[in-house]
Formats: C-alpha cells, sequence, structure tokens
C-alpha cells in the first residue's frame, strides 16, 4: 500500500481505539450525543473513500471507474461536512448555543452541487473513464472553509476559557494549530493524503481529554457534575458582571429511605426525572445548572428565572409507575444565595445556599429557604463559632456538667447525664443550641464527644479514689459518630485507660439516629453490649418513634421525651399516652427516665405510675462535676 495512506490507517486505529473506550468506559451514554456519533462517522468516512479511492484510481482499471467515482462523492461530502460538525461538536461542548447563519448554509450547498452537477461540470473533481482524476476549482475551497470554521472555535475556546478550564483550553488550543497546519499541507501537497487521518486523531485526542482527563459531565444524567457547574458559574459572574444572580441548590429529601426501600433504580430515576424537570424548565434561558452531588442540582441565573421544582411529590407520579407499593410522598427543597459578593470563593456561595436550603429542610410549609436576614445572622454566627473552636480546646473553654437522673420513689440521684458546656475567655457562655449542630455539620462533634468521654471517665474515677460512692454516668454519642468503625474501640480504650467497670458509663443515642442505617447501627450497638456497656434511647417520642425498634435494637434504658409531659395537667390523652408507654417499657423489661420534669404535678404524676427516674429542672438543673460529686458525697441528706 502506498505510504499516504497510512494517515488513513493511523487516524482510523484511533477512532477505533477511542470507541473502545468509551464504549467499555464509564462514559458509555454520552456516545448518544449526536455530533460525536456524526464526526466520528464522517472521519471514518474521510479515512476510508479517500483510501478505497485512491486504491481503485491507482489499478487505472477502467471497470472500477463508477466504483471510485462513488467513493470520491461520498469522500467530499464527508470532508464538507466533517468540520461544520465539528465546530458544533466544540461549541456545545463550551456551552455555546449555535445560531443560524451563512456558515450554516454553506455545507448544504456544497453537498447539493457536488451531488447534482459534479458530474457535468466537474466543480470538485472529474474522473475520467480510463480513470485519470484531477481536482475541481470547488476541491481548494474546502481549505479556507475548514479554516473559517478552525477560527469560530478558537474564538469559542477564547470566549469559554473559564468554563473550558486550563487543560481543556490547551488542548483545543493544540488542536486548532494542528488543523491549521494540515490544512496548510494539504494546499501544499495535495497528494498527500493527510486531512482524514489529522481529524480523526485530533477527534480521538479529544474525546480522550473530555470524557476521561478533563471530565465535566455527570455520569448518570449527562448533564455538568460539579467541576463543570463550578467552572460555568465562574463564566457566568464574569460574563454578568453588575447585575445579582442567584446560586440556587436543590435536594431530594431523605433520598437514602428511598434507595432503601424502593432500590437505587428509582431513586436514581427521581435524580434523573428532577434533572430534566429543570431542564425543561430553564431552556431558552441563560441559566446553568448542574448535579453537584448524589441528591443535589444547582442552578445559577437571575432569580425570576430560576427554576420552582421543590415541594411535596408523589414517587408514583414521579418516577412514572403506577404500582401500589409506590403511594410514598417525598419532598424537595431548595435554598438561595443573591450573589452580591461576587468575589467570594464559589465555595462559600454553595455552602451558604445549602445552609439556606436546610433552614428548610423537613418542612411542610416553607420549601425554599432564601439567604438574607436573620438566616444571614445565623450563618455568620456559626462561622464565627467555627472560627473559635480550636482555640476553645486548646484553652480548655469545653466543661461538662452533669444532670442528676433520680430515682422516683427514693427522690435520690442513681445515675446522671453528662452535658457539655462552652465557658469562653471572658466568662460568656455559649447556649449549647448554639454550637452542637454547627459541630454536627463540620465533624467537630467526634471529638467533643471523646472529650466529654474522657471527661466522665476522669470524674468516676476520682470519685472511687476519694471513697465516694459513684453512679452510672450517661454519655451522649451524636449519629455523626456512628458512622465510624473505630467508635466502639475509641470508647473501650478511654474507659480502660481509668480502669473502670463498663457498667459505670451509658451510652446514649437520639431516636432521631436510629432512622439512619439500623444494619450499621445495631451491629455498633451489639458491640457495645458485649463490652457490657448500657444504652439509651434518648428523646423517645420526639417524632421518629417507631414500636419495632424495641424488638430490632438492643436497647436497655428508654428516656421518654420531655413533649408527653407538655399540659399534661390539663390533657387527658396526655396522660394516657404517657401510662401507656411507662407501662409498655416496664412490660419489655426496659428502664425508662422520664425528662423534663419540671413541676411537682408532673413529678406526683410519674411517681404515681411508679416509672423508675426521673430527670429535670424540679430536682436539679445541669451543674459542674464539683457540685454533682458533693450531691454524690451527701446524697443520704438530699432530693428527699
Amino acid at each position: 500500500m502506498d505510504y499516504v495512506y497510512q494517515y488513513d490507517l493511523m487516524g482510523l486505529g484511533a477512532l477505533f481505539v477511542t470507541q473502545l473506550c468509551l464504549f467499555f468506559g464509564k462514559h458509555n451514554k454520552l456516545k448518544s450525543h449526536k455530533y460525536l456519533i456524526l464526526i466520528v462517522f464522517l472521519c471514518g468516512s474521510i479515512c476510508t473513500w479517500d483510501a478505497v479511492s485512491g486504491i481503485l484510481i491507482n489499478t487505472k482499471n477502467p471497470s472500477f471507474a463508477v466504483i471510485a467515482e462513488i467513493a470520491l462523492v461520498l469522500y467530499f461530502l464527508a470532508l464538507i461536512c466533517f468540520p461544520y460538525t465539528a465546530m458544533n461538536f466544540f461549541l456545545r461542548e463550551m456551552g455555546e448555543k449555535t445560531k443560524m447563519g451563512i456558515w450554516h448554509v454553506i455545507p448544504v450547498v456544497l453537498c447539493l452541487i457536488l451531488t447534482t452537477v459534479n458530474h457535468p461540470l466537474k466543480l470538485f473533481f472529474s474522473l475520467s473513464k480510463d480513470m485519470v482524476y484531477t481536482r475541481g476549482p470547488l476541491s481548494y475551497s474546502m481549505i479556507p472553509l475548514y479554516v473559517v470554521y478552525v477560527f469560530i472555535v478558537y474564538l469559542g475556546v477564547r470566549k469559554h476559557r473559564l468554563y473550558l478550564g486550563a487543560v481543556r483550553t490547551r488542548s483545543l488550543t493544540i488542536l486548532v494549530a494542528a488543523s491549521m497546519a494540515a490544512a496548510v499541507i494539504a494546499y501544499l501537497r495535495p497528494h498527500v493524503s493527510i486531512v482524514g487521518g489529522m481529524a480523526s486523531i485530533g477527534v480521538a485526542f479529544a474525546c480522550m481529554i473530555f470524557y476521561y482527563v478533563d471530565d465535566v459531565r455527570d455520569e448518570l444524567t449527562g448533564r455538568l457534575n460539579l467541576k463543570g457547574f463550578e467552572r460555568m458559574t465562574l463564566e457566568k459572574l464574569e460574563k454578568n458582571k453588575g447585575e445579582v444572580l442567584t446560586l440556587r441548590i436543590v435536594e431530594v429529601y431523605n433520598i437514602n429511605e428511598i434507595r432503601e426501600r424502593f432500590g437505587k433504580k428509582y431513586a436514581d430515576q427521581i435524580i434523573i426525572n428532577l434533572m430534566k424537570h429543570v431542564s425543561d424548565k430553564v431552556r431558552g434561558t441563560d441559566c446553568a445548572y448542574g448535579r453537584i452531588a448524589s441528591n443535589r442540582i444547582a442552578i445559577i441565573g437571575p432569580a425570576s428565572l430560576l427554576p420552582d421544582v421543590c415541594g411535596n411529590f408523589d414517587l408514583g407520579d414521579y418516577i412514572e409507575d403506577e404500582s401500589p407499593r409506590f403511594a410514598y410522598n417525598f419532598s424537595i427543597y431548595g435554598g438561595d444565595y443573591p450573589i452580591r459578593e461576587p468575589g467570594l470563593p464559589l465555595s462559600s456561595m454553595m455552602d451558604r445556599a445549602y445552609f439556606a436550603m436546610t433552614s428548610v429542610s423537613g418542612s411542610y410549609h416553607d420549601y425554599i429557604g432564601v439567604f438574607e436576614g436573620s438566616l444571614k445572622h445565623k450563618y455568620e454566627r456559626r462561622n464565627e463559632i467555627e472560627g473559635k473552636v480550636k482555640a476553645a480546646l486548646e484553652n480548655k473553654e469545653f466543661e461538662v456538667y452533669m444532670q442528676p437522673i433520680v430515682d422516683t420513689q427514693t427522690g435520690q440521684p442513681v445515675s446522671a447525664e453528662a452535658l457539655v458546656r462552652w465557658r469562653e475567655a471572658d466568662g460568656r457562655m455559649i447556649p449549647p443550641g448554639d454550637f452542637i449542630p454547627v459541630f454536627e455539620q463540620n465533624g467537630f462533634v467526634t471529638e467533643l464527644d471523646l472529650f466529654v468521654l474522657d471527661q466522665v471517665c476522669r470524674s468516676i474515677a476520682d470519685w472511687e479514689k476519694n471513697g465516694i460512692e459513684p453512679v452510672p454516668v450517661s454519655v451522649n454519642i451524636s449519629r455523626k459518630d456512628l458512622a465510624r468503625a473505630s467508635l466502639v474501640s475509641d470508647i473501650v480504650e478511654t474507659v480502660d485507660k481509668y480502669g473502670l467497670d463498663h457498667s459505670l458509663v451509658k451510652i446514649e443515642l437520639t431516636e432521631s439516629a436510629f432512622i439512619d442505617d439500623e444494619s450499621v447501627i445495631k451491629k455498633t450497638m451489639d458491640e457495645l453490649h458485649r463490652y457490657n456497656f448500657k444504652l439509651l434511647m434518648d428523646d423517645f417520642g420526639s417524632g421518629y418513634s417507631n414500636l419495632n425498634m424495641f424488638d430490632d435494637l438492643p436497647v436497655d434504658i428508654v428516656k421518654i421525651d420531655m413533649r408527653f409531659l407538655q399540659n399534661i395537667e390539663k390533657s387527658e390523652r396526655g396522660r394516657i399516652i404517657l401510662g401507656t408507654v411507662v407501662d409498655m417499657t416496664r412490660k419489655m423489661g426496659l428502664e425508662t427516665v422520664v425528662e423534663g420534669v419540671e413541676t411537682s404535678y408532673q413529678y406526683k404524676y410519674i411517681h404515681d405510675l411508679q416509672c423508675q427516674m426521673i430527670q429535670g429542672f424540679y430536682f436539679s438543673k445541669p451543674i459542674p462535676v464539683s457540685e454533682f460529686t458533693q450531691m454524690l458525697k451527701y446524697r443520704g441528706e438530699v432530693m428527699k
């Protein structure tokens, strides 16, 4: 084979390898991109028909004349359509909307001329019966056409450099330069069949860069991923300087529960359909959007154009399935951040929008929060608290308080709950409601929980050392802690460090923690039981109650939420509910603590129910460890 066709073989080989990568790789769905399919087909056609027609012409066999002419027509058709298709492909990858103009009409006109009047007029080529091939005048028009389309792509690269990023910008710059060089070579050395090979290698190179090296497309939805959305947002902010855009984050609430109940397939379908709804609503606007997390979509644009996709929905309708088992409602919440400080890092903007969203998550009335007013003040307070944490720990500003848990019948302390307090260096106290939620979000709550556990163990060891009979103390473990594989070993190591009996430390979990991954929680609780730790369910009745918990999870003590006691003096139903719960736990062999007792009437009623233990301000508020130590020392003389 003539060496000039090696360029065609090289190009076909590059396309074949790239398509194998796309087919077997994670971007299989992207093969459905019409421009990608078309440019791959056209590149292959250029190489194939160029080589075929060249080989046939070189045979000098007149019987191949008709076949050779058909091959040449196909070659020139591919040669005309390729630059236009490639331009559209690259502009689409830049997020550019291509508008109809003369450069969209020229390929159509040239194709019509080629297929209708080329044979008599010989405008593109002529092929005699004795296989003499000659180029026509229009064949040379292909070179300036390529140059124009390459220049349009180059202008797009310059315009969208923020969205493209460094890697894509450099790769497209290389492609532009290589395409220009190929055009020059084709003009100077028309007998060298280099165009098809160069085009194919360029497309293969672009596919590998765009879909593997610098991927900005989400695998599930085919839309922008986090990286792509961040770049597009930067470009929007640069383009719309002086205009207040709004960043909206939208999240499917409790997607994990949907995934566990109905399967990953339907959870994914919700995300896909949500993305489709967003796409349908913003089509034709200047909004950009992308999937930035498993169940989270971000949108940026003028506030008036942002799509409202939030609310409460029927699962069966959303996934287009009429099966009765999908009779389930779920919610989608959103948070808006009006970007009035464009100089902020994008991560900070997203954090503000997410904070606005969490302010309404779980609500049955409001589905979109806006980062303004009091919400902005809360966010600033949160950041202030986060900024003080490290110094607070180093300066020992965190203190452990204990709230007594007393025997209902004797009124004497039989246990206590350890609670953390934050006293700043100037003596001011930061309320737990201000810092605990912040620590749960940023992960510091784990370090704080272990700090409290260590202080509790130190206090119990001091009681034993000083001849004071200790009582068990319960330590709160957050939901975040349960996800740590080292939780049990950390607890055991801390308690054993002080040589304590494990029964002196109780592990307290809020009831809301039990709605997470039940299998993980049960495994953790079983391990703690093997080490002889008693387990408490705190805040029972706070809103997530499920009686199956008592059958499935190894709970020893139930703390009944104080909400059962609200208006108990006037509510007969409240008294019945409380009495039933206490009686049920007693029959199940569980100990019961009623927390939040504040009045003598409440105490007397709980006393008459013969509930084992009570906790609340009626007996004592949370007090420093030193005061509780004195209470234990003289326990026979107090709480009577």
